[in-house]
């Protein structure tokens, strides 16, 4: 452990708040502000993992602690036996120093936090602050997915002309239920969209590596997953140009030729904080604004 007396602040980043631009990181200054990873044996170890996803949460945080390191920061990795027992390990060492983290979305990691001290900042890596879905759910006697959808394109404003929605229609689901293509003797097989595939790096290389540590289920990291924020920009403007245009027909198909289908494979970007939320709508209301992507894909989508 560095010596703290080059810091004011400890900022301590869990796996899924990966975002140099949000939460605690956002705030953070270098030369007052000590970032601190704790990589807990019982996370890693506890389940049988997906290689590839072990692989995806690993390396996007080396690269976060390359890139912090680069910015001027002090990184430091706690290994411990639980997230708990390292955060331990983290106060005793540093008594006298304040710890912040971005409020997890971990409820029971949330308690840990706030037993041990640690002031929680807001996580704005969502749409919905907690009090604002509180204050919504409250008009309710039972929760329904439909009117929380049309509760949110109002207060954000997303596909709306006025106070209805645009086209009239809140949901298209009924245009977006078709079967996957079947040519017809003699005709070409349908051409999905190709994914992207992405080249290793050093940080990649020496995670890759690592992985013979754990027990792992799955085809290993073969280049589907982007590790960086610069990647995650770049499958977001992938699926826009590429998949948007008919993402909403065959959005729930399930065809035998391809396992990506149209979709926008951004989920596990957005998990961990390289992406926003926020930005990922706006880039495909910007594609929606441009012209040519179909009403029902564009509202599918978000």
């Amino acid at each position: 452990m560095s010596n703290p007396q080059f810091s004011e602040r400890i900022i301590f980043v869990t796996f899924d708040q990966l975002s140099r631009s949000h939460g605690a990181l956002a705030t953070a200054v270098p030369g007052q502000d000590q970032i601190v990873f704790i990589e807990s044996h019982d996370m890693l170890t506890a389940r049988t993992w997906h290689a590839q996803r072990l692989f995806f949460l690993l390396s996007c945080c080396e690269h976060l602690k390359s890139e912090l390191d680069a910015g001027g920061f002090q990184v430091t990795t706690i290994h411990a036996s639980s997230m708990r027992s390292g955060l331990e390990k983290l106060r005793a060492q540093h008594p006298d120093l304040p710890i912040v983290s971005t409020s997890p979305s971990s409820r029971s990691l949330r308690q840990v936090l706030n037993s041990l001290g640690v002031e929680l900042l807001p996580n704005n890596n969502f749409l919905t602050t907690p009090e604002q879905f509180t204050s919504w759910a409250s008009g309710y006697k039972s929760l329904t997915m439909e009117y929380f959808y049309r509760w949110q394109r109002k207060r954000l404003n997303i596909l709306m002309d006025h106070d209805q929605p645009v086209g009239g229609q809140w949901n298209l689901d009924h245009d977006n239920r078709l079967p996957p293509p079947r040519p017809k003797k003699g005709q070409a097989p349908h051409l999905w969209p190709e994914p992207l595939r992405f080249e290793s790096d050093q940080i990649d290389d020496q995670v890759r590596d690592r992985l013979s540590e754990f027990h792992t289920w799955g085809e290993p990291p073969n280049g589907t997953w982007a590790t960086t924020r610069t990647g995650a920009l770049a499958q977001l403007a992938h699926f826009t140009e590429n998949s948007l245009t008919n993402f909403g027909p065959f959005e729930d198909a399930m065809p035998t030729d391809t396992w990506t289908v149209n979709h926008s494979l951004l989920s596990p970007y957005l998990n961990v904080g390289l992406l926003h939320p926020g930005e990922v709508v706006q880039a495909a209301i910007d594609k929606y604004e441009q012209g040519g992507i179909p009403l029902s894909s564009i509202e599918g989508f978000v």
